[in-house]
C-alpha cells in the first residue's frame, strides 16, 4: 500500500532500508541454494546468467555480465563443467569459439528451485498496474546501468 504522508526524503531512506534488506536476502538465500547445490554463489549466478541468455552463452558473454576477466570465467566454468552444470560445445556460427550451455538435467534442477521466487514474484505483482510495473522496471534498469 502506497504511504504518501511521508516527506520524499523518508520515503527514499525507507526504500534504501528496504533495498539493503532485499539485497542481503537475496545473497543469503543464493548462498543456501548454492550449499544445497554443492556449488559456491558465483558459480551459481554463472548459470543464473546462462539461463537469462536462453540456456546458453559464449565466455565473453558471461565475462561482460559478471564483470570476471575471461580467465576467471574460465576457471569458473571449468569448476561447473568438473560437477557436470554445463557443457562446452563448439560454437556452429564461430568455429574458433565455443558455447556454454546448461545440461539439461541440472537445468530441471534449477527451474525446480526458482520456481518458488517466481511465482512468488508473479502474485506480488498482481496488485501493481502496467504502468507502476514500467516504474519498477525503470528503476531497476536504471539501478543497473550505473
Amino acid at each position: 500500500m502506497l504511504n504518501l504522508e511521508k516527506t520524499r526524503e523518508e520515503l527514499i531512506i525507507n526504500l534504501e532500508e528496504k533495498q539493503r534488506q532485499f539485497i542481503a536476502n537475496i545473497i543469503l538465500s543464493n548462498q543456501k541454494i548454492a550449499e544445497e547445490l554443492k556449488i559456491n554463489t558465483i558459480d551459481l549466478q554463472c548459470l543464473n546468467i546462462i539461463e537469462m541468455l536462453g540456456g546458453e552463452a559464449k565466455p565473453s558473454e558471461i565475462s561482460k555480465m559478471t564483470g570476471l576477466t575471461t580467465g576467471g570465467v574460465t576457471v569458473m566454468l571449468d569448476r561447473l563443467e568438473k560437477k557436470n552444470y554445463i557443457e562446452r560445445v563448439p560454437n556452429p556460427n564461430d568455429r574458433r569459439s565455443i558455447v556454454i550451455h546448461i545440461s539439461s538435467d541440472k537445468k530441471s534442477k534449477l527451474e525446480d528451485i526458482y520456481k518458488s521466487r517466481k511465482y512468488t514474484m508473479e502474485k506480488i505483482l498482481t496488485n501493481y498496474d502496467d504502468q507502476e510495473i514500467s516504474l519498477i522496471l525503470d528503476y531497476y534498469t536504471k539501478l543497473l546501468n550505473e
